[in-house]
């Protein structure tokens, strides 16, 4: 009979591969003169964007932001190679020797912080390169925040991780108590 922990570790594996469906990465958008719509964006693991893309570029145009091509985005092919991979590096912390289990630890680490990093450099590149034959108003180049409020212009803007994200993370966490505790 498979022991407690040793099912929780297989759990801990299987959660990234889990994770792929969900949304990584939601935009809420609301710019003035669509009234009270707020127009959402989600970024989900298996690489698409959901969400009236159309309407946000519209909106984008308003301030001078180029359009959003998911077609174009690299990140969008690279995205689902992310979550067997870190299915793996789960894999290899939770259950091989010490050196292999320090790498997957390290390995997993750098996934997730590097999600986030990459998220707020995308959006960085982004808010710095604007168009001004597009705008209607001129504004200064800005970057949104990954996570959070941020209002710009006549703009509001809220982005937050969402459950794909947390599906990575929340193994790495419970993975080191799980390795502290009982090796």
């Amino acid at each position: 009979m498979i022991n407690r922990v040793k099912l929780l570790k297989f759990i801990l594996v299987v959660l990234p591969l889990i994770a792929i469906i969900f949304p990584l990465w939601t935009l809420n958008v609301h710019p003035a003169f669509m009234g009270k719509k707020w127009i959402k964006i989600d970024v989900v693991g298996y690489g698409v964007v959901e969400g009236p893309i159309d309407s946000l570029n519209i909106a984008n145009h308003y301030v001078g932001l180029r359009d959003v091509k998911p077609e174009e985005m690299i990140e969008l092919k690279v995205l689902p190679i992310i979550y067997p991979l870190s299915a793996l590096f789960m894999y290899m912390y939770l259950f091989m020797d010490e050196r292999r289990s320090k790498i997957g630890k390290y390995l997993m680490f750098v996934v997730v912080v590097g999600i986030v990093l990459y998220f707020q450099y995308w959006l960085y590149r982004f808010g710095h390169s604007m168009d001004p034959e597009l705008a209607r108003i001129e504004i200064e180049p800005f970057t949104p925040y990954v996570v959070g409020y941020y209002k710009i212009a006549n703009f509001e803007i809220f982005a937050y991780f969402n459950i794909g994200f947390f599906l990575l993370l929340i193994p790495l966490i419970v993975g080191i108590y799980i390795k502290r505790r009982y090796g």
